[in-house]
């Protein structure tokens, strides 16, 4: 019976296949545990989740529509930073005021679009160079898993932000950042869309990879690069002068919770499980501001 584990050689971003052969073993329910593994795909190397495209195409559509809302529903923000008191912020996230670095700014831009596409990326090498028995299916349900995991977060962070409204670290020092950046982005400060975007990223798509590969050496690997790499882009917010710590540390919390989520409740356990049962989330828009609700019945 072949076993399969996957390796990928992360240095060339290539995921190379390699086959075990295992011998015979006498142990019926050996037997009977390998071939009910291969039936749920972990040794053939198949999509571990399990789409339902009329729960999940809403699900999508619903994150980004509300990412558009306050563009086309002219949500004035627009507040008077003449006043603020940094006396109101707690010592940690004081001791960011004065912080501005353009070049941290576009580096951490540069760093969350890697960190969106990159799981994509990975994920189609690791299926094309491992031959999965579901091929461009399989890859096809996990990038919509992906693709969903951006859309509730997106939705999560844009819904926070909107509701908050809280100044960005560089409000309070007009000298640096009011003059780059008008009064209506220097208010949307909780939490760090940045932080919750790649936290959410890195904790999805290593889920992924260890259920594709629960086997591989690459697994923790893979699970602290893509996490220390989201950290870093999260700590380049702060030096950037657009986020305070409490903004990170939250976005990062609530992408990872979401990241992990996402995926676990697309889980299959067996042939026909899945876990979201009857999810609808609807988005909602009214006079002067927007939301969404969301229906789960089990």
């Amino acid at each position: 019976m072949t076993r399969w584990a996957v390796q990928i050689a992360v240095a060339l971003l290539l995921s190379l296949p390699m086959s075990l052969l295992a011998g015979q073993p006498a142990d019926q329910d050996v037997i009977d545990t390998v071939e009910a593994s291969i039936e749920v795909g972990l040794l053939e190397n198949q999509s571990p989740f399990k789409i339902n495209l009329a729960i999940d195409l809403p699900i999508i559509v619903s994150g980004m529509l509300v990412v558009g809302a306050p563009v086309y529903m002219g949500i004035d923000l627009d507040r008077d930073m003449r006043y603020l008191d940094p006396g109101q912020l707690n010592r940690i996230d004081r001791s960011v005021l004065g912080n501005w670095s353009t070049n941290a700014g576009a580096v951490s831009d540069g760093l969350l679009m890697t960190q969106v596409a990159l799981p994509f990326l990975l994920n189609f090498i690791d299926v094309m160079g491992s031959e999965s028995s579901d091929g461009l299916s399989g890859f096809g349900k996990d990038s919509l898993i992906l693709l969903e995991t951006l859309a509730v977060n997106c939705m999560a962070f844009n819904l926070t932000k909107f509701t908050v409204r809280r100044p960005r670290p560089y409000a309070y020092d007009p000298q640096h950042g009011l003059a780059e950046d008008d009064t209506y982005n220097a208010s949307l400060s909780f939490f760090s869309g940045h932080a919750s975007l790649v936290f959410s990223m890195a904790t999805s798509y290593s889920y992924l990879f260890s259920k594709r590969h629960p086997d591989s050496p690459l697994v923790v690997p893979i699970w602290i690069g893509a996490h220390t790499l989201a950290a870093a882009t999260a700590g380049l917010r702060v030096r950037a002068g657009k986020h305070f710590w409490s903004d990170v540390v939250t976005g990062a919390a609530v992408g990872s919770l979401i990241g992990f989520l996402v995926p676990f409740l697309h889980t299959r356990e067996g042939p026909e499980d899945d876990l979201t049962g009857n999810l609808m989330v609807t988005p909602m828009f009214f006079e002067g501001g927007f939301g969404s609700s969301a229906t789960w019945l089990f």
